[in-house]
């Protein structure tokens, strides 16, 4: 990542303050509540750079929740994009793990996979996709 920039302070910043809400509400919201709260509409002039954020939130994850954390991920990186005006698909999935069904959240931006994100094409079966896709 090229050097650092105000901008990446001030996502860092509604990052971390969204990473402290989802915990405290994902037990209490349906999924599609969920999303739906995290749904943006675009804002002019948006277009912000996903891959860039996707690294800086990427980070603070791995720093402050170790490991199962593909739900806030794929949510905030979601949130971001679509405020940004990027065309952003969230999916929800299951399959069968060794200790019974193991979920997984993804995301596609500009239809294209999140590097280390995006599963594997069908390793998970898709119960929720969220908006609906388009003619």
């Amino acid at each position: 990542m090229d050097g650092f920039r105000l901008r990446d302070l001030w996502w860092a910043a509604q990052v971390t303050g969204m990473l402290a809400v989802v915990p405290l509400i994902k037990h209490h919201l349906s999924v599609p509540a969920l999303v739906r709260l995290f749904d943006a509409r675009p804002r002019p002039g948006g277009g912000g750079d996903w891959r860039r954020l996707n690294r800086i939130v990427k980070g603070l994850l791995r720093r402050t929740h170790r490991k199962d954390y593909c739900l806030p991920y794929s949510l905030i990186l979601f949130h971001f994009c679509r405020k940004w005006g990027h065309s952003t698909r969230i999916f929800i999935g299951a399959r069968k793990g060794d200790d019974g069904l193991d979920g997984h959240a993804w995301v596609l931006i500009d239809g294209e996979p999140v590097p280390g994100l995006t599963p594997v094409h069908d390793a998970y079966a898709t119960f929720f996709a969220y908006p609906e896709p388009t003619a």
